[in-house]
């Protein structure tokens, strides 16, 4: 299948889910996960949309970012026996913990193609400082998405939904895992 049609595919399949989902949001009257979406999700369209042509990331990151923002609307809006997805346990991992290491994986991954450029002479020359350098790129966000997470519970009253401080400590632990995980796949691919 063309790159353009799977583009296309992909871009439908997001829609519908953004647009069921945030229509299940307002239901449910969850507007902390609103506000993130119109901060995040919508700020990152817009520059994947303006720079589309200069960034050139494949479907595959498309895809994937797709993926991270779908399981982040489930997991703010969908209850299993009245718990949040978000606080229901996976195996050992509540499901919060899992995407937060998939986003920080995926988000690595981000960073590495759109820095590529610089990210891959330090890559040639000394892998384990390439390796700390794209987890603290990556833990730096997190902890960006942390601080809007924050203002959720100051400006909304989120403190419930967001959780407790130790949670916010877990989301960073979770993103530098999933950092770690994509500069390790990176490293080895690219031997």
């Amino acid at each position: 299948m063309k790159e353009q049609l799977k583009l296309k595919l992909l871009a439908a399949f997001t829609g519908i889910y953004i647009i069921l989902l945030t229509r299940l949001a307002f239901q449910i009257k969850n507007y902390e996960i609103l506000y993130y979406s119109i901060i995040l999700y919508v700020g990152i369209i817009l520059v994947l949309f303006l720079y589309k042509n200069k960034i050139k990331l494949h479907f595959y990151h498309y895809l994937l970012l797709s993926i991270f923002w779908l399981s982040n609307l489930l997991g703010s809006n969908i209850y299993l026996n009245g718990i949040k997805l978000y606080d229901t346990w996976l195996l050992f991992l509540r499901y919060d913990q899992l995407v937060h290491l998939f986003g920080g994986f995926v988000i690595s991954l981000l960073i590495f193609k759109l820095f590529k450029k610089y990210l891959k002479k330090l890559f040639d020359q000394n892998k384990l400082l390439f390796l700390f350098t794209l987890i603290l790129v990556t833990s730096g966000l997190g902890a960006v998405y942390e601080i809007i997470e924050l203002f959720a519970v100051y400006f909304l009253n989120a403190s419930e939904a967001v959780g407790t401080y130790y949670n916010n400590a877990l989301d960073l632990i979770f993103n530098l895992i999933g950092s770690l995980f994509a500069a390790i796949w990176l490293i080895r691919k690219n031997k």
